[in-house]
């Protein structure tokens, strides 16, 4: 397959994944405890969101030669996000997101992160807060602790739920 229809392939299924994900995992949860935490959590800019959250972002690869030929092949020549293609998804994603070089894996452009089991990769960004020197650094301890008890409780879910590990990168634009 040429390049252009791989990065057609690789976009639909992007998207489907995206689907699949959110009809397995309720992020305004996550994103309703970050918000009445009252530790000023602030949405970030810095990147898209993709997955329905304010915290949240998507960052995986996906490696779409792990697909099979039939599969490739139906991605490529249907016109939108069908069932079929959902259904591709549910049957793929672990081979189709999952490292192909050992247990690191590097995401972003130019590579940002890096991951230690290669499976599900997420952001939890939000932005600066406006506050003193003094709170500030009090602040900033009790938002440590409180995405560091979400994010377990998270992975946790995406752990029972999808039956993947869960990588989750934390980006504070300060």
């Amino acid at each position: 397959m040429g390049e252009i229809i791989t990065n057609m392939i690789k976009e639909k299924y992007e998207e489907a994944f995206k689907m699949f994900l959110l009809q397995n995992i309720d992020f305004s949860k996550y994103d309703m405890e970050l918000d009445n935490a009252n530790l000023h959590f602030n949405q970030s800019k810095t990147f898209i969101q993709n997955i329905n959250s304010k915290y949240y972002k998507l960052i995986n690869n996906y490696y779409i030669d792990n697909l099979n030929e039939e599969d490739k092949n139906y991605i490529a020549s249907t016109n939108s996000i069908d069932e079929k293609v959902i259904d591709i998804v549910r049957r793929t994603y672990k081979e189709v997101i999952k490292a192909k070089y050992g247990d690191k894996i590097t995401y972003g452009n130019p590579p940002v992160f890096v991951g230690t089991n290669g499976n599900l990769a997420l952001i939890l960004s939000y932005g600066k807060t406006n506050l003193s020197n003094e709170t500030f650094l009090d602040v900033l301890q009790k938002q440590n602790e409180k995405t560091l008890l979400l994010n377990k409780k998270l992975k946790e879910e995406i752990k029972e739920k999808l039956e993947i590990d869960c990588d989750i990168f934390i980006y504070k634009s300060l």
